[in-house]
């Protein structure tokens, strides 16, 4: 049996207070969701990943600034509550459970990822920095929003510790650091910038503030399912005395929190050094490719000189279907190993391709292909034809990375969120 603050146990927490979240916590959230997307500069076309997304109120946010969205999370109840929602939604979005830890998507393949409440509680904030490293594209901007450990926020978080121990792991207050999360970015960001957002929670009254959040937010409310009654008692008296502090004169609650947006854009400086090893990658599967059509044409040609008699030119027929066929071959099986290598940018291949195929293939009438007996024009098979399957392999890879990520580990990992 877990303990009320296991990791273990709050993805199912979070699970059973989705729908109160939704009704009470994600109209106070919103406004912060559309900043948040607006300060990430979110344009038509963009590919965004929302990361602990919770019911979707970022991700709805960017879809409806024309990007293609895709939200993860680690509980199901919060992931079933956004599919829900997507049947009013026009345009692409898609929602999955799963890590922020261990995100089931492929490298490089989002212009932004945001998140509104939910990466400050990564268990470990280095690795979740990687993870949305891998997944942005060079250029590619990471933003969210964090609670800083100050003014009304800090007064809360101080009467509420007295009663429901923080979730075990790095304290979330620390995303609000700016020196803080420059150390666990590194040097794969540029400079960050940050600015706050007004978020205020109001209720009717105060027993109707500390109501909401504790049967609304995930980690209070198992906590608080937990405890004796005399527990409750003392709890209840000291957050309804907190929300008393303010009150406005009609009696009804204001409080006024701020939340801090932290802006970042992966290097592209990253890309130069990325680029180089795919191009590097992508020459050494190309010659490999071609080395394997040559051996190949050789046999063929070898095959047919022996069933032939008398022996074929060099531009009989014969070794004109070897040379056609090894480059073929050759071709296929270099792009497939360079889509294997280098898989993010399988056209990039065609590049390396046509100058492999220019330095081996001098304005000349050999008949020598890379010394098999094939004719050079054959060459020109193997850029189509490899650079085709290249593309081709990678999107079939693509595809099956996306059904592991859907089918695979699911909710291990991630603590606590704030969506």
């Amino acid at each position: 049996m877990t303990s009320p603050q296991s990791p273990q146990s709050l993805p199912d927490s979070w699970s059973a207070v989705a729908r109160a979240y939704l009704q009470h916590i994600v109209p106070g959230f919103k406004p912060g969701a559309e900043a948040l997307c607006r300060y990430a500069s979110i344009k038509q076309g963009d590919r965004v990943l929302d990361i602990a997304c919770g019911p979707g109120t970022a991700s709805f946010a960017a879809l409806d600034m024309g990007a293609e969205v895709t939200g993860i999370d680690s509980a199901k109840g919060m992931v079933d509550l956004a599919n829900e929602q997507t049947r009013s939604k026009k345009g692409s979005i898609t929602f999955l459970e799963g890590d922020l830890q261990k995100l089931p998507v492929p490298d490089a393949s989002f212009d932004v990822v945001i998140s509104s409440f939910g990466v400050v509680f990564a268990p470990a904030p280095r690795h979740a920095v990687t993870e949305i490293n891998r997944v942005l594209v060079p250029g590619g901007r990471f933003a969210f929003l964090a609670w800083p450990r100050t003014g009304a926020i800090g007064r809360y978080y101080d009467a509420l510790d007295k009663h429901v121990p923080p979730a075990e792991g790095p304290d979330p207050h620390r995303w609000a650091d700016l020196d803080q999360v420059k150390n666990w970015l590194g040097d794969a960001f540029g400079p960050l910038a940050s600015t706050t957002v007004e978020l205020p929670f109001t209720a009717k009254s105060a027993e109707a503030a500390w109501q909401t959040l504790r049967s609304s937010m995930g980690r209070v409310a198992l906590a608080y399912g937990a405890m004796t009654p005399e527990k409750k008692t003392a709890i209840d008296k000291e957050m309804t005395d907190f929300f008393k502090g303010y009150k406005q004169p009609n009696g009804a609650i204001r409080w006024p929190r701020k939340a801090i947006m932290i802006r970042a854009t992966k290097k592209a400086g990253r890309a130069a050094s990325a680029g180089g090893g795919e191009i590097s990658k992508s020459l050494v599967a190309i010659l490999a490719g071609l080395l394997s059509g040559a051996l190949l044409t050789r046999g063929i040609a070898g095959l047919a000189s022996i069933l032939q008699d008398p022996k074929p030119a060099p531009l009989s027929t014969a070794y004109l279907i070897a040379g056609l066929v090894g480059a073929l071959v050759g071709g296929g099986v270099g792009g497939w190993i360079a889509a294997r290598l280098a898989p993010n940018k399988p056209w990039y291949h065609l590049g390396g391709l046509a100058v492999l195929m220019a330095i081996l293939s001098p304005p000349t009438r050999s008949s020598d292909y890379l010394a098999t007996g094939g004719p050079h024009w054959a060459l020109a098979g193997a850029v189509i034809v490899g650079v085709v399957v290249g593309g081709v392999v990678q999107l079939g890879l693509g595809g099956l990375r996306k059904g592991k990520g859907e089918g695979g580990e699911k909710g291990k990992g991630e603590k606590g969120k704030g969506k």
